[in-house]
């Protein structure tokens, strides 16, 4: 919870993540984003719930889960903490007083992308702890069921979703969860998750685009320019960029510097008569789609023109 407005949000993007990666079971389960234990900030990062009782969850990171479920989910800047375990686990307390219920029908899931020595050294002196598989670590002998999940160490196979939580993303695996992420729908696609791996990822992000025009992006994943100039997702394509490539040669040169224009003005609104007429000046096609990449990952116009010099 310690980001601030001017970096990336990471907790909206993994309450995304978890509903993705429990899916097949999301008209049994009661997601909740946030819960306030009291007046004063005393809050939950993710409540899930059980609507019925008997429901059996089979998926890996979840199959510890009770009625019950709290999770304190740390972004790739930070870690778990042996405090972190402790303020957590009165949490739960507090939750289970205010619910009326035994502690144990609740369980706890700290994750994070690091794998928490200390906390599990700490943890092993005094429970049994036990790794069933990589990056899921059961802790058995507390006040209620216990896991630690390091998503650093979890198969991207079989948890995409969470596993796609990181500032580490190859090209290849950004590109899947771009391609997985429009097969889901526009809700996946519109949503905080692919803003966040877009965003932290941007490197990738220029892997991903490579020798690819604009459109062509487009076409592939149907998402809009603006997700993939800054991962912000913000509705549908309103329309195709300028400057279809059409085959020929002067076509495509044509085409890659509309395309260049469009994103520029998509992304700043105005752009300066004269860096219009800069661009519409060069014929080469190579320089041409680097330069579409940039405008599409640049901060600032100033930014961009100190690329044409």
């Amino acid at each position: 919870m310690e980001e601030t407005s001017s970096v990336i949000q990471w907790h909206p993007a993994f309450c995304e993540a978890i509903k993705l990666e429990l899916d097949e079971y999301r008209d049994d389960l009661i997601f909740e984003p946030t819960h306030e234990l009291t007046a004063a900030p005393l809050i939950i990062d993710v409540l899930i719930i059980k609507k019925r009782r008997n429901i059996v969850i089979t998926k890996n990171i979840a199959k510890i889960f009770r009625r019950y479920n709290i999770i304190e989910y740390k972004s790739p800047n930070d870690y778990v903490s042996i405090g972190d375990y402790n303020k957590v686990r009165s949490y739960a307390l507090l939750y289970a007083s205010q619910q009326k219920t035994d502690a144990k029908r609740l369980s706890l899931t700290l994750l994070s992308e690091r794998k928490p020595v200390k906390l599990l050294k700490y943890l092993s002196q005094r429970l049994s702890v036990k790794q069933d598989q990589p990056g899921i670590y059961t802790v058995n002998g507390d006040i209620c069921a216990l896991q630690i999940v390091v998503s650093g160490e979890l198969s991207f196979e079989e948890n995409m979703w969470v596993a796609g939580l990181t500032k580490r993303l190859t090209g290849d695996r950004l590109s899947r969860i771009i391609g997985e992420s429009h097969q889901r729908g526009k809700d996946v696609v519109d949503g905080a998750y692919i803003d966040v791996v877009s965003r932290a990822n941007e490197k990738s992000l220029k892997e991903v685009m490579m020798g690819k025009t604009f459109e062509q992006l487009l076409e592939k994943y149907g998402v809009t320019d603006r997700f993939i100039a800054r991962g912000r997702v913000v509705g549908r394509v309103e329309g195709r960029v300028e400057g279809r490539v059409e085959g020929e040669a002067r076509g495509r040169v044509e085409a890659e510097r509309n395309t260049i224009v469009a994103i520029l003005r998509r992304r700043f609104e105005r752009i300066p008569k004269s860096l219009e007429v800069s661009i519409r000046k060069i014929d080469d096609p190579v320089l041409l789609e680097s330069l579409a990449v940039e405008a599409a990952v640049c901060d600032s116009l100033t930014e961009f023109k100190a690329r044409l010099k």
